[in-house]
């Protein structure tokens, strides 16, 4: 009951190998913890009485004691230089050893407290020379040397001796525990009539101490983001066991329609000269798998997991929020990756691929899988057509077709290979332009020509074929990349465009299409999309 519990928000353990709390951990506030009630520092109001005319109603807590006087926790007297004097802060000499006083005082303390439900302990300490009788909102719960009958002028029934009086490890303790019902929600009043042995007496002194154990259940833990919450209790010698939660606040869940996987590369280009001797000797070295984030608002990542193809826990990654229209990178390895793809694309990274798991050469499924274990994503590709065979050792990556639409990862017509070799991690493939064998001419304008954008002698060979038919129509000719989209557009003064076909989806073949055409000058263009 007495163990510190302490937790981290990213998934690490608060515990470090060896057994000490790992730096960074939080100590919890909640749990079982001990609170003052009435301490030294409490102030109280006090009466000292001449007759019996109150009865037992200053006991109450709705009792008005406006008229009382105000004093520090420490009631009593003692000569100059004596032991008690120290604790005797509210001075009681003249008004309990003048003629027709009493040998007691009434003391009332106030405090407040909530918490009701989850009380562990409740505990009253006296420094009393020499005796009292206590009561909880109006109901007695302790006497110590007091006589059964109170009186206003009752008297202790035994001294004590003075060093007992101030030593702590003598203080008188009391369990009121049973008597945790009388408590009440907001204001309490413990009441006192602490005694002397005689109105004559040489000193005299009484101050209270309330003490409460309680499980604090009304000031919770509260995140204000996602987090991955991982505790364990700590008693100073012995950790519990960890349990790790995780928890999505604010932002969307990732689900199917808002992330994509929009790129991945399963057979890469085959190291360098350069990289192998950098110790990147395999080409598996510098495989990557690009996610997406389609969705309008940010998605977080915490809890999910890849499960099929590659391993690994995003409650792992080096970052968990996904921005609206952002990408984000898992890699083989990150220096491979790094070193070939350079520092802007290597700080999209957000983790390695776990348990010296790979992309397969030869296809399979990938699965993305949610907190609950179930699919988010799952899909299976392969190396053979109808899937775009390019992506099978000539180095191009295999990038989702139109991926803000969502289309059917399990369909091969909505994957394309890569415009460049080595693809576009962390970028709209779309949009990159690179000429890797330095020829003069694009890798994307080679490809859709059919030359290599790898070997500077291979030179893309213009190949649109069109042809005026009998019928009146004209008729194109060109080779379409499997799985690209296309359009034919016509102009009259080529300036403004108008697309006649939308969206030719090429198989790898020659595509060949017909349009009917008027008596005036036209302007022809393919455009891959």
């Amino acid at each position: 009951p007495n163990a510190q519990v302490y937790y981290t928000l990213d998934g690490t353990d608060p515990r470090v190998e060896g057994g000490a709390v790992a730096v960074g951990s939080i100590p919890f506030e909640g749990g079982p913890i001990d609170e003052v009630l009435i301490s030294s520092e409490t102030s109280c109001k006090y009466y000292v009485p001449t007759d019996n005319s109150l009865g037992l109603t200053w006991t109450k807590e709705s009792f008005d004691d406006g008229e009382w006087a105000v004093g520090a926790n420490g009631m009593g007297y003692e000569s100059a230089g004596g032991p008690l004097e120290p604790f005797a802060v509210t001075n009681l000499y003249e008004l309990m050893r003048s003629p027709g006083r009493s040998s007691s005082v009434y003391v009332r303390y106030e405090f407040d407290f909530e918490n009701l439900e989850n009380i562990n302990t409740l505990t009253l300490r006296a420094m009393v020379d020499d005796g009292f009788a206590a009561f909880l909102n109006g109901q007695k719960v302790v006497s110590f040397q007091a006589p059964d009958e109170l009186s206003f002028d009752s008297r202790a029934t035994k001294s004590r001796l003075d060093s007992l009086v101030i030593r702590e490890s003598s203080l008188p303790s009391f369990d009121l525990i049973e008597f945790k019902e009388l408590l009440r929600k907001g204001k309490n009043v413990l009441t006192v009539q602490a005694m002397n042995t005689s109105a004559g007496g040489s000193d005299f002194l009484f101050r209270a101490y309330l003490d409460v154990n309680h499980t604090v259940t009304s000031t919770p833990l509260i995140l204000k983001e996602s987090a991955v919450v991982t505790a364990r209790a700590f008693d100073g010698n012995l950790w519990s066991a960890p349990s790790q939660e995780t928890y999505v606040i604010g932002d969307a869940a990732v689900n199917d329609n808002n992330l994509v996987v929009s790129e991945f590369m399963y057979r890469p280009p085959q190291e360098t000269d350069e990289e192998d001797l950098l110790g990147f000797t395999k080409r598996d070295d510098f495989e990557f798998i690009e996610l997406l984030n389609i969705g309008n608002s940010p998605v977080s990542l915490l809890g999910s997991a890849f499960t099929d193809g590659i391993d690994f826990d995003f409650n792992n990654a080096s970052k968990s929020m996904v921005g609206s229209g952002e990408r984000v990178l898992l890699v083989k390895d990150a220096a491979a990756f790094a070193h070939r793809y350079g520092a802007v694309a290597a700080a999209k990274v957000i983790g390695e691929f776990e348990g010296s798991t790979g992309l397969s050469n030869d296809g399979e499924t990938m699965t993305i899988s949610g907190a609950d274990g179930k699919p988010i994503r799952t899909f299976t590709y392969n190396d053979k057509e109808p899937w775009p065979e390019g992506a099978d050792g000539n180095g191009f990556s295999l990038e989702l077709i139109s991926p803000d639409s969502n289309p059917d990862h399990n369909d091969a017509t909505s994957w394309k290979l890569s415009l460049v070799v080595g693809g576009s991690p962390g970028e709209d493939g779309a949009a990159t332009e690179k000429d890797t064998d330095e020829d003069g001419w694009f890798d994307a304008t080679e490809i859709f020509f059919g030359s290599s954008p790898t070997e500077p002698g291979s030179a893309p060979r213009f190949q649109l074929k069109s042809d005026i038919l009998d019928d009146g129509q004209v008729q194109f000719m060109f080779p379409a990349e499997l799985g690209s989209q296309y359009v034919i557009q016509t102009s009259d003064d080529l300036r403004t465009w108008i697309t006649l076909e939308k969206l030719i989806l090429g198989n790898g073949n020659i595509v060949t299409e017909r349009f009917s055409v008027s008596n005036k000058r036209h302007f022809y263009r393919i455009k891959k999309q």
